[in-house]
């Protein structure tokens, strides 16, 4: 749901009303995805867990309300893309997501979560995902920008 449908307040607060909307659960599971991105994705939170559980001092609480954010930034950073698509995503069961995906979003998100007052209402609201959103798509517009200038 987080890297998916690019829903990470959704995948923390209410994983189950979402999915039971026939629409949005077609959404996330289309028979016309490649079966590797549900790998994809279950790999990067697993990975994602596993990062948070390396850092010192965050709450489990923080642990839990950041998880989803950051997995979609890391997917995002893997892809170079503000908005990939599920083939691209798909292309990360070959190529992966490298740690420092997962670092650098970490930075990212923890920085925004703490700025809104770091609280669960703050990672189930829509605010966090917004303000991530803008930062990575002026991220990778300035990189595509950069990039037709050389």
């Amino acid at each position: 749901m987080s890297i998916v449908l690019h829903r990470p307040d959704m995948a923390r607060a209410r994983p189950s009303s979402l999915i039971k909307r026939d629409e949005e659960y077609i959404k996330l599971f289309s028979h016309s995805y490649p079966i590797e991105v549900y790998r994809v994705c279950v790999d990067v939170i697993k990975r994602t867990s596993a990062y948070l559980n390396t850092v010192a001092g965050i709450a489990a609480s923080d642990k839990t309300n950041l998880k989803f954010y950051i997995a979609m930034a890391a997917s995002r950073y893997a892809v170079r893309k503000h908005e990939p698509t599920i083939n691209d995503l798909a292309t990360l069961a070959t190529s992966g997501v490298e740690d420092s995906a997962i670092a650098t979003s970490f930075g990212l998100v923890a920085i925004i979560y703490t700025k809104l007052g770091g609280t669960d209402q703050v990672a189930k609201g829509t605010e966090l995902l917004s303000r991530i959103n803008e930062s990575l798509r002026e991220e990778f517009s300035k990189e595509v920008q950069d990039a037709r200038e050389k």
